[in-house]
């Protein structure tokens, strides 16, 4: 530790943006004169979105299956099953109208399954059901956003206008697929969903279910549409090599196996609309969390076929709509990754996490996320134990503060300067959330297996008296050492290093703070606060690489989530 201390204080002096000594080698990631290759970036995506195009072609050659096969391959035992199943559901419509809808669209075209049921009483309860979705949609104006709710009143409307007769309820079967097909309109480029991923599990199971059953009756525009093609990667890019789909202390080992599994039944059940590769090596590599009969339905859907060796997804992606980047260095268990958000408008979540960076290295969480923390613990850096609990606002997220204000809706786009497995570099530009700010930028240059690297750079508003503060919340669960020295701060834990530097003196402290509300444990905040009142500010802070792990790839049929959201 000693001498890795030692080397870190060698090098800093060389530090470009302090200093003003050399920069890094040309076309470094890290560095912050590394050739913009915003325009290559792109390309790729444009070609991304052109093989996508080219591909649906094939796509809709395939012919959708009915979940139940063919009942005269059923034994005698499945048929018993799949009736008690059906009969189940339809006496459940009050309950779960959309499953008895698709149980009574499957008795429609196969009376035998339910043969002694009075159905008279279902169709009853799901024209109900039908009407009171109407007249909820009917409150709503065209502006209105897309919400969970309001798809899975037009996915309600579409698939019961089907079991209750299509030339009948015509008009409200047409509404349902024309406002399906513009919430999808709504999403971004890349099937990307702003919000949580619970959200977005509510908003896709119901868009696969119109598209499921519209495309059964031969109505394939749901099906056809480009978001089915792109939403299995915004799901795959949200898991981290800790096998949980965030970089946080929040979420329990059993919560992240609850979010792989959902993540499993989504991608399975949109597997059913055409046969797609991502998919099915999604399922190869990482496998399905548990239950055999799930693994037979993707196996129904997908076929025998066998991917190329080298096939895999990109393990990285930019999704500009919900205003995130994840990058994985590969699919491994051990790689590095990083989560970057930036924020998009009229979304208060997205703004309040503006500038948020989360890293792991070598399958090790190292910048994390939490809860918002009310009291914490201020630790001195000359003490072993942290003081008595104090009231303090800290943010949940690896964010900046002026005063104790929250950030104005609106808008920080993440901009790409490079982007493959190699690394790249970026620039979060959040000046227009907070009016004490001329500017903030926080641009971020990382290699795999290498250094991160964040230089933020604010500019005052003329007038502005507030203390500026930014956070970091560290994967660590008891007090760092803090080593000061002149401008710059040098932070160790375990085998973790940190190194901050600033223009202008900063105050740093750190405190205990709780993961989340009503638990027990906990981890360390650093927070680092303005002295006086400069009229403008850069900090740079270096997070250092450890020791490379010696984790390899996850077996085949292991999930990629099996101790830790």
């Amino acid at each position: 530790m000693i001498f890795l201390r030692l080397l870190w204080l060698l090098a800093i002096p060389c530090l470009f943006l302090v200093a003003g000594c050399g920069d890094p080698a040309a076309g470094s990631a890290v560095g912050p004169h590394a050739p913009d290759r915003s325009d290559a970036i792109r390309e790729q995506y444009l070609d991304r979105e052109a093989a996508v195009e080219a591909s649906m072609e094939g796509r809709m050659a395939y012919q959708v299956k009915p979940r139940t096969g063919a009942l005269g391959a059923l034994t005698e035992e499945q048929l018993k099953a799949q009736r008690a199943m059906l009969r189940t559901l339809l006496i459940d419509a009050g309950e779960s109208p959309l499953q008895a809808a698709i149980a009574l669209d499957t008795v429609n075209a196969a009376p035998e399954l339910a043969p002694d049921m009075d159905l008279a009483p279902v169709r009853a309860t799901l024209k109900a059901t039908l009407g009171q979705a109407r007249a909820r949609l009917g409150e709503q104006s065209d502006a209105a956003p897309v919400t969970v709710d309001s798809v899975n009143d037009l996915t309600l409307l579409t698939v019961l206008s089907l079991a209750l007769g299509r030339e009948e309820y015509a008009e409200d079967y047409e509404r349902g697929v024309l406002g399906l097909l513009k919430a999808m309109d709504s999403t971004g480029r890349f099937g990307d969903l702003r919000g949580g991923i619970v959200r977005a599990f509510g908003i896709d199971d119901a868009l696969i279910q119109a598209a499921y059953a519209t495309a059964l009756q031969g109505d394939d525009r749901l099906r056809g549409h480009s978001y089915f093609a792109f939403a299995p990667y915004w799901f795959m890019h949200r898991f981290q090599p800790n096998g949980a789909p965030y970089i946080t202390h929040q979420i329990t080992p059993e919560q992240a196996r609850a979010i792989k599994r959902m993540t499993d039944g989504t991608l399975s059940s949109m597997a059913s609309l055409y046969p797609s590769p991502e998919i099915q090596w999604w399922f190869e590599h990482f496998g399905p969390e548990e239950s055999s009969a799930r693994e037979v339905s993707v196996n129904e859907f997908l076929g025998p076929n066998a991917l190329p060796a080298d096939f895999a997804p990109p393990p990285y992606g930019l999704y500009p709509h919900a205003g995130v980047l994840f990058w994985r260095s590969s699919w491994e268990r051990n790689a590095d990754s990083l989560l970057v958000r930036g924020a998009v408008e009229a979304d208060t979540n997205s703004v309040r996490d503006a500038g948020n960076l989360l890293w792991i290295a070598h399958g090790d969480p190292v910048l994390v996320d939490a809860d918002m923390a009310y009291e914490v613990a201020p630790v001195l850096t000359d003490e072993t134990k942290p003081r008595a609990i104090e009231t303090r606002l800290i943010p949940a997220d690896n964010v900046l503060r002026v005063g104790t204000a929250e950030p104005i809706d609106g808008r920080a786009p993440i901009i790409t300067r490079e982007l493959n497995s190699q690394g790249g570099n970026l620039r979060i530009d959040a000046s227009a959330l907070f009016p004490e700010l001329g500017q903030w930028h926080r641009d971020v240059f990382w290699e795999a297996g290498g250094e991160v690297r964040i230089i933020d750079t604010i500019r005052y508003a003329l007038g502005q008296r507030e203390r500026t503060s930014v956070f970091w919340h560290l994967n660590a669960t008891e007090p760092v050492n803090l080593e000061a020295d002149r401008s710059r701060t040098i932070v160790e834990w375990d085998e973790f290093a940190i190194v901050i530097q600033g223009n202008s003196p900063l105050e740093i402290e750190q405190f205990l703070v709780p993961d989340g509300r009503g638990v027990d444990t906990s981890h360390i905040v650093l927070a680092m606060r303005t002295i006086g009142r400069p009229p403008s500010l850069r900090i740079l802070t270096r997070v250092l690489p450890r020791e490379k792990g010696k984790g390899g790839a996850l077996p085949k049929k292991e999930s990629p989530a099996p101790d830790a959201e």
